[in-house]
């Protein structure tokens, strides 16, 4: 997951050091590009979390924690 993180703070620093002088359509494609990255990091993890951490978590009792957990996560993505 690291090694998908350093591209994505490259991009940033990129589109913050270049906003001065640069075409706007060119800084908005790199935004947008960031935000391509971290979705994609983001369904890496939820999806890591859902196959080891979830199981883990309903196998040792943890079931309402577990469950709490989720409807969190989906709440903050704005699915509810």
């Amino acid at each position: 997951m690291v090694r998908r993180c350093k591209p994505t703070s490259g991009t940033c620093s990129n589109a913050s050091a270049s906003s001065r002088g640069t075409y706007c359509v060119d800084i908005l494609r790199q935004t947008y590009a960031v935000r391509k990255a971290i979705e994609k990091l983001e369904a890496l993890i939820l999806e890591n979390h859902l196959h080891g951490c979830v199981p883990e978590g309903i196998k040792s009792g943890r079931e309402e924690a577990v469950i709490d957990e989720l409807v969190q996560l989906y709440t903050l993505a704005g699915n509810r």
